[in-house]
C-alpha cells in the first residue's frame, strides 16, 4: 500500500492552494495532484522546479514534502535547525494587505526548514505561530510562548526576520545589531522594516552579513514573496552556527 504524502498535503493546504488550484497552477488534471498525495506517483523532475514555486519551498524542501515510506509519524533525515526571531507589528504605515501576506509565507518558510521561532506576546510573530497552527496542525504543536522584553525576543537565535513594525521594533532591531544577530527584512510591508531596509542600503556597516552580490539580488525582489524567497535562500545556504547572544 502507497505511504500517503500528509506533510505536502498539509503545505499545500497552508499556502492557501486547493488540489484544483495547484493542478492549475502547473496545467495538470487534479487526479494527478491526488495521485502525487496518496503516494500513488511522484512529480517528474521536470515538473518539480514549477512546483516548488507553486508551494513557496526550496528544492530541498520539496523532496522532504515528497518522501514516502516508514513511519509516517517519525521525522525524516535531521535539517540543519535555525531558530530565528519574527519580529514586527501592524504599526501605522504598515501595509496590513502586505503584512498578511507575510504571515503566510513566513509560515510555509518556518515548517519547511524546521525552524524554531521566538516571539513576543503581541505581533507578526504570535500571527506566524498561529497560522502554523491552524492551517498546518502539527501534533507537536500545543502552545505559542511570547517572550517578554525586547532582549529576549532577539537573543540567541541566528536570524531576526522584520516585517512591518513601529518603535518596539526598531529597539529589538539595535538590539539584534549589538548582539551581532543577522537582520532580515521585509521592506514592503512597511515599518521597521522598510526603514532598516533604507538605512542598511547606505550603510555597510548595517548588513554585514550580507555581501554586494546578495544585496544587488535583494534589491530586485518585486514583492513579499520575492522577500521571503531570498531569506529562504540565506537560510538554505548557510551553516548555521551556535546561536548569538
Amino acid at each position: 500500500m502507497a505511504a500517503r504524502r500528509d506533510r505536502f498535503a498539509r503545505h499545500r493546504q497552508a499556502v492557501g492552494l486547493t488540489q484544483e488550484a495547484l493542478a492549475g497552477l502547473l496545467g495538470v488534471d487534479r487526479s494527478t495532484i491526488v495521485r502525487w498525495e496518496s503516494g500513488r506517483a511522484t512529480p517528474q523532475p521536470w515538473m518539480r522546479p514549477r512546483l516548488a514555486r507553486a508551494l513557496r519551498v526550496n528544492a530541498e524542501a520539496l523532496d522532504s514534502l515528497l518522501t514516502t515510506g516508514g513511519d509516517p509519524d517519525r521525522p525524516g533525515p535531521p535539517r540543519p535547525l535555525f531558530r530565528i526571531a519574527i519580529c514586527g507589528s501592524r504599526a501605522a504605515g504598515c501595509d496590513p494587505t502586505l503584512l498578511d501576506e507575510s504571515v503566510r509565507s513566513l509560515a510555509g518558510l518556518v515548517t519547511a526548514h524546521g525552524c524554531q521561532v521566538q516571539h513576543g506576546p503581541l505581533g507578526i510573530g504570535i500571527e506566524v505561530t498561529t497560522y502554523i497552527a491552524d492551517h498546518y496542525r502539527p501534533q507537536e504543536f500545543v502552545r505559542a510562548i511570547g517572550l517578554f522584553g525586547h532582549g529576549n525576543v532577539v537573543r540567541r537565535v541566528n536570524y531576526v526576520i522584520v516585517a512591518g513594525g513601529g518603535q518596539g521594533t526598531e529597539e529589538e532591531i539595535r538590539l539584534a545589531r549589538s548582539l551581532r544577530v543577522p537582520v532580515l527584512p521585509i521592506p514592503p510591508t512597511g515599518g521597521a522594516a522598510r526603514r532598516f531596509h533604507a538605512a542598511a542600503e547606505q550603510d555597510r556597516g548595517l548588513r554585514p552579513w550580507i555581501t554586494d552580490e546578495q544585496l544587488t539580488r535583494l534589491n530586485r525582489c518585486s514583492g513579499v514573496e520575492d522577500y521571503v524567497r531570498f531569506i529562504e535562500t540565506m537560510l538554505s545556504t548557510t551553516t548555521p552556527e551556535l546561536p548569538y547572544g
